[in-house]
């Protein structure tokens, strides 16, 4: 993961110089280049992905823990779709819309965590009501 990282940062570097310099020369083309880039990296990024993805499948379904390991990558899912999107609002202007956002997401993992706050809630009861018996 780190090669893929130090690719990442190259290539959004890249990018960067790329608009600086051709920001003045042609104000169309760093909107190409900043698309552009944004899709490389996140095509590189979800190739990345991928491998952590496989290493928590093994992880979680040795332990019979992969209901619990389902829940967190839906959240962390959730989150990075959230902050691409936000940011994207952000650098358009759009803060208001960014927030909405934000908000939107953190009430979606907040939904998906339900069910896992009801087992532990449950957990929680049983033990209480051992201790009191």
């Amino acid at each position: 993961m780190e090669i893929q990282l130090v690719r990442i940062c190259g290539i959004a570097f890249l990018c960067t110089v790329a608009v600086l310099l051709l920001k003045h020369i042609r104000p169309e083309f760093p909107v190409l280049i900043q698309i552009g880039g944004g899709i490389v990296i996140l095509g590189a990024v979800l190739l990345a992905g991928r491998e952590t993805m496989e290493v928590f499948r093994g992880l979680f379904g040795d332990s019979g823990l992969d209901e619990y390991a389902a829940l967190m990558l839906r959240a962390i899912g959730i989150a990075l779709l959230c902050r691409i999107c936000t940011d994207i609002c952000r650098d358009c202007g759009a803060q208001t819309v960014a927030g909405g956002v934000e908000t939107a997401g953190k009430v979606a993992i907040l939904s998906l965590c339900i069910p896992l706050i009801s087992e532990i809630i449950g957990y929680a009861g049983e033990l209480l009501g051992f201790a009191a018996g």
